[in-house]
């Protein structure tokens, strides 16, 4: 009987003319719908060179002492007058650009203050300016978007004077070697330049010998993780080094391979404190067994305690016995007491393996033992293991700041050529980066020593000249460095082509959800049952939901053919666009017709206002996260969110089985629609059909 019913529907709409154009405008409506906004929004930024924005300014220029004079600020509206990405008007005067922007004829206006360029010559006036460089007059009456597009064009020039203002500002200040010059000839000053000189040389041979140190114990340490299987250290292929950067740079990154050779040692020591403990647990269970198989239990717990010394005195070697870098002198504290725990307790099993021992109290003993190993290893886990990050932390700090003083001693010291010659040698394993590092510590502070020797034969003048050698660089090269000093790399993942592609999920959901309110609004969802008598309830259902579930698909099709060929929205997997499009279709259909046959026009009002929530708050366009609270919270009750992301998957590229499941979660929904359409409708009826009788005799409803 379904599909007599269906057939017959079929018939109903095909015969009558009018009343099949209307099936197929309903059928191509929604798809307008969707097609219309995406093409709104398809480059919304794109047309931003129409936004005008003022620019003036009132900047008086500089000139240097040289005479030559400077105005920065026509420096910058010269490079604004040939940007196009924004409209920038150039009034005659900052008066009538802020009354442009006032009046509407501009959405905003900034003005250059009268010292913006000395500022950025002169140091003493840019710590002493009361007044900002830049003002920015914004019109937020006149468009709410537009506000958010001049406000990132602010933002935008902004950072670009930023970094002119520091390239300029730090240039000047390098520049200015004289006065440099000035203040290292006060006797004070070039003898406390001295001292640090001396200090620094101390400290270098400290970190040498720590260095030192920690080479013996990253060699035991990677011996034992080899063994046992538990790291495999890549090999770390050399390359000729040019200059002191390179080098430092090369030790840097041995002191990280130390590192994470010291970091996968803790996690072995865990490991094997943790496989410790369990091994105890387990000797003091079978404490009671016959003794041949009691040897058995103490010989794992012999070894297991065997290796935890082992890693644990490897770690202790890390170190050297005295050490000036942080956390050194407690972390040997606390691997001493480790050893001399993990030492005791292999004794005393040792002791307890002979065959004459007494086992009495072994059910105590091992108890007790295996709380040690689990509080030994929540000791590595946590207190040790910060005190290694400052350790490691503390020697990258001193190797980056070394480094340009290395930079100036290579041609000043003329010492480090030997480190360098054995840098430029190719380099296998951690322990021979290592190596090179503590070579390189001690030729700098061997350079450091014979520099500050140097220093006490010259006289005043070429005492100072060699200092600002030391301590100063390029000008020019200074500032660009401090201007930009983090380059950002951006690489995408799951790239859209256009912002109406990435709008493509919501209003395409968006349609197929209009397109179902459209059906209910022109089609009868109630089946008569005078036409089709002797039919059961659930088969009237089937029977008339097929034409819905059929007229959705069409304008689901419709709208996907449209989004591909006539729109060019992107799309990693076209037919899964069309799949999640259909399965969309399929679920919202019976979804609204189930309200509407269960509810009448109270669950068409139902409808509505669901689809009104879901505009608002279904993350198609805006965030989840950025929106009310309230959304956050009930946006997953809702079938929009994962028809969107099932789109979204189809058009950016799927990541795993995600798309199966968004597509499982809307089909939640589809069930409710049932339960709704075939169990929920029973009991209002008979309240349905009086309040459509009624509302009939009105003659308006």
């Amino acid at each position: 009987m379904i599909w007599n019913i269906f057939r017959a529907d079929l018939r109903a709409v095909v015969r009558q003319f009018f009343a099949f154009v209307i099936v197929l405008a309903v059928c191509i409506l929604p798809a307008l719908y969707a097609w219309f906004n995406i093409y709104a929004n398809w480059d919304p930024y794109g047309g931003t060179g129409n936004i005008a924005i003022a620019v003036a300014s009132r900047d008086a220029g500089y000139r240097s002492p040289e005479g030559a004079a400077v105005n920065k600020a026509e420096e910058v509206m010269d490079t604004l007058r040939e940007s196009r990405s924004i409209r920038w008007e150039f009034p005659a005067s900052p008066e009538e650009a802020i009354e442009g922007a006032k009046r509407g004829d501009y959405y905003a206006a900034i003005i250059f203050s009268e010292d913006f360029t000395a500022r950025m010559y002169d140091l003493s006036s840019a710590l002493s300016a009361d007044e900002p460089a830049l003002t920015y007059y914004e019109n937020g009456k006149k468009n709410a978007v537009a506000s958010k597009i001049t406000q990132t064009a602010a933002s935008t020039l902004q950072e670009t004077i930023n970094q002119t203002y520091l390239r300029t500002l730090l240039s000047m200040v390098f520049r200015k070697g004289g006065q440099v010059d000035q203040a290292l000839t006060e006797a004070d000053a070039a003898a406390l330049a001295a001292q640090e000189l001396s200090r620094l040389q101390s400290e270098l041979g400290q970190y040498a010998d720590a260095i030192s140190a920690a080479r013996d114990g990253t060699a035991q340490l990677c011996s034992l993780l080899d063994a046992g299987g538990q790291l495999s250290l890549p090999e770390v292929n050399g390359v000729a080094l040019d200059d002191a950067a390179s080098r430092i740079a090369r030790a840097r990154a041995g002191a990280a391979s130390a590192a994470d050779t010291a970091e996968a040692g803790l996690d072995a020591s865990a490991e094997k404190l943790a496989a410790l403990s369990d091994v105890l647990a387990a000797l003091e269970q079978g404490a009671t067994l016959p003794r041949a198989e009691l040897n058995a239990r103490f010989d794992r717990a012999f070894e297991a305690a065997s290796s935890v010394e082992a890693h644990l005195r490897a770690l202790r070697a890390l170190f050297p016995a005295e050490s000036a870098l942080p956390g050194a002198e407690l972390a040997l504290s606390r691997l001493d007491g480790l050893v001399s725990r993990a030492e005791s307790i292999r004794e005393a099993l040792q002791a307890l393996r002979a065959p004459d021992a007494d086992l009495s109290g072994l059910s105590t003993l091992a108890a007790s033992w295996s709380v040690q190993a689990g509080q030994m290893r929540d000791l590595v886990s946590g207190e040790l293991r910060r005190d290694f990050d400052a350790f490691f932390a503390e020697l990258d700090a001193v190797l980056a700041q070394t480094e340009p003083m290395l930079s100036a001693l290579g041609d000043l010291g003329g010492d480090l050529g030997p480190v360098a010659d054995s840098a430029a040698q190719t380099l296998s394993g951690v322990e021979r980066s290592l190596g090179d590092l503590e070579q390189l510590l001690r030729g700098a502070a061997k350079a450091l020593g014979n520099f500050s020797a140097g220093l006490e034969e010259l006289d005043a003048p070429s005492r100072v000249r060699a200092l600002v050698g030391l301590f100063g660089g390029e000008a020019d090269r200074y500032g660009d460095l401090f201007s930009a000093l983090v380059d950002v790399s951006t690489e995408e993942i799951y790239a859209v082509n256009s912002y109406g592609t990435a709008m493509t999920p919501f209003y395409s959901v968006l349609a197929i959800w209009v397109g179902g309110v459209i059906l209910v609004s022109i089609l009868k969802v109630q089946t008569d049952e005078n036409r089709f008598p002797g039919t059961r309830e659930s088969e009237r259902f089937f029977g008339r939901f097929l034409l819905f579930f059929l007229l959705g698909q069409i304008q689901a099709a419709v709208i996907v053919l449209g989004d591909l060929h006539l729109l060019g929205v992107q799309a990693a997997q076209p037919w899964l666009l069309w799949l999640s499009a259909a399965v969309t279709s399929m679920v919202f259909v019976l979804l609204i017709y189930s309200l509407t046959l269960s509810f009448g026009d109270l669950g068409k009002a139902i409808v509505v206002v669901v689809m009104v929530l879901q505009i608002a708050g279904s993350s198609g366009s805006y965030p989840i996260e950025i929106l009310p609270p309230i959304f956050e919270k009930i946006y997953r009750f809702f079938p929009f969110p994962y028809a969107i992301n099932a789109m979204r998957e189809a058009i950016c590229g799927v990541y795993r089985q995600d798309l199966l499941v968004d597509l499982l979660e809307l089909g939640l929904f589809g069930v409710l629609g049932l339960i709704i359409g075939l169990v929920v409708r029973r009991p209002f009826m008979g309240v349905n059909a009086f309040v459509e009788e009624k509302l009939e005799e009105t003659e308006v409803l």
